[in-house]
């Protein structure tokens, strides 16, 4: 019948209408994904090619900048070393309590750690080729952890050993950085890849019951490290003060060859930074606001 006809023509039309308008929404779709795959590429590229000197991934200014890390220590196998971490002035405090004493089928205790939440997001490091760390602590040995991704339990570790009570500038090449499961250096060694970096964290674990205390001001990533602008010390000496163009500088061996750097006129001057940075920080946020 012709009413049963135009109504097929109707629905052919319909359903060719809706399947061009699929097609057209479909093909919008994947010309968007493409064209921001293109932008995030070209990002990456010019990031890459252009990237700043150095890069800013922690600083501890704000109680927002202290809740992005967590603290673990023996306890969670039965231990009983105690540690916290908290804002201490405009740094961060990592102090406590290690303890030797061990329960139940322990072999050994005595570790503490400080470390970045697991869904904190770190960026492309892969134009960096050096940690540096601005910190005080109380001249025992500390290690600074780096996380990579597809690793469960292997961390990279460099160690850092300074002099007590005085503010240090320490820089750690990722080439120099040695790869360790559970505390122990493994026996076939792979260079840290930094664009797979994902976390970082502060350990101590050297032997010895008592407290002890840490003062971090910042983690930067660097990308052009120069050694002649630290201190290089050999493996396994003992603490000596090397005096160069910028005054005396104490350094002590570390392993992983840390490189470390002291100056006052330096630390000054990144004082001075840290506040004008403090600055225009709390203008943008007013600014948000």
């Amino acid at each position: 019948a012709p009413g049963q006809r135009r109504r097929r023509r109707r629905r052919r039309a319909a359903t060719g209408g809706d399947g061009v308008a699929a097609m057209t929404s479909f093909l919008g779709r994947v010309a968007r994904r493409v064209k921001s795959s293109v932008e995030e590429f070209g990002y990456n590229a010019r990031y890459v090619v252009d990237a700043p000197p150095q890069r800013v991934l922690h600083r501890f200014r704000h109680a927002d900048d202290i809740a992005q890390w967590t603290t673990t220590s023996d306890k969670i196998v039965g231990g009983f070393s105690e540690c916290s971490f908290e804002q201490h002035g405009k740094v961060g405090l990592f102090t406590g309590n290690l303890s030797l004493k061990t329960s139940g089928d322990m072999l050994r205790s005595g570790f503490a750690t400080v470390r970045t939440l697991p869904y904190d997001k770190v960026p492309n490091l892969e134009p960096f080729s050096a940690l540096e760390l601005r910190l005080r602590t109380d001249g025992r040995p500390y290690l600074l952890n780096v996380k990579c991704e597809d690793m469960s339990e292997a961390i990279f570790q460099g160690k850092m050993v300074l002099p007590p009570h005085k503010w240090f500038t320490v820089a750690l090449p990722f080439s120099s950085f040695l790869l360790t499961h559970r505390g122990r250096i493994v026996d076939v060694q792979q260079e840290l890849d930094p664009s797979a970096i994902c976390g970082f964290g502060v350990l101590i674990a050297d032997g010895v019951a008592g407290p002890f205390r840490l003062e971090i001001d910042y983690i930067k990533a660097i990308r052009d490290f120069d050694p002649d602008e630290y201190a290089r010390v050999p493996e396994g000496r003992p603490a000596k003060e090397v005096r160069g163009a910028g005054g005396v500088r104490e350094v002590e061996a570390g392993a992983a060859s840390a490189v470390i750097e002291a100056d006052e006129e330096a630390a000054t001057e990144r004082d001075a930074e840290a506040a004008v940075e403090d600055l225009e920080e709390r203008k943008r946020a007013a600014m948000v606001k």
